[in-house]
């Protein structure tokens, strides 16, 4: 495990000292290791791997607001923080809890299955539930109730590396590092990607029969 500023350290470092078109701008590497970490993170999470590592609470100290929106009456939270897409219908925003832990679940749904929800299609099978859809800047609810809608709610996000503070630990999908190294520095153009011939050996010194 590494800092932001270590792991961005290791990649400068390794990257051509001369860079005359500012293509190792520490705003450029950071970009490439946001990619690569969010698509290892991805990974893992199809292989059913753990996801706790890689997650912030946000809420503990101060509750995320609930706020109803005046047109649409709809319940939302507007998201603290940015989240690593993973393909299931929780997509970053892994648990949604209330301030505190009582007989609520929050219940992740697509968009089509709560308009069905709102319009009380399922909603002998919610009543113990708060639906909720995860969209790019905020969480929108479907059952929220009075209680909680004061209280607030409480996340667990799982937030891409722009996120982090420079100070801060950043843990990598199996702890590899030189995985993850190797990764930017392709995406960087720094080193080529290997290339797999039909033969099974790469270009990197493989032997050819």
């Amino acid at each position: 495990m590494a800092t932001k500023q270590e792991i961005r350290s290791t990649i400068r470092n390794l990257c051509p000292k001369v860079d005359v078109t500012n293509s190792y701008h520490p705003e450029v590497i950071d970009r490439a290791i946001e990619r690569v970490l969010s698509q290892m993170i991805s990974t893992l999470f199809v292989k059913g791997g753990n996801m706790e590592p890689f997650m912030k609470r946000y809420g503990d100290a101060v509750a995320l607001t609930v706020t109803t929106d005046a047109v649409t009456n709809v319940d939302y939270t507007t998201l603290p923080a940015a989240y690593v897409a993973l393909p299931d219908k929780k997509s970053g925003i892994r648990n949604i809890f209330t301030v505190q832990m009582g007989g609520i679940t929050f219940y992740p749904m697509a968009s089509l299955e709560a308009d069905l929800v709102n319009r009380n299609t399922y909603s002998s099978l919610i009543s113990n539930k708060i639906c909720y859809v995860v969209y790019p800047d905020k969480v929108e609810y479907f059952g929220m109730t009075d209680a909680i809608r004061l209280a607030g709610v409480r996340m667990d996000i799982i937030i891409p590396f722009s996120v982090y503070a420079d100070t801060d630990t950043v843990n990598i999908p199996g702890n590899a590092s030189n995985d993850l190294i190797k990764g930017v520095l392709e995406l960087l153009g720094v080193i080529p990607p290997v290339d797999l011939k039909d033969d099974n050996a790469n270009s990197r010194g493989g032997n050819k029969q």
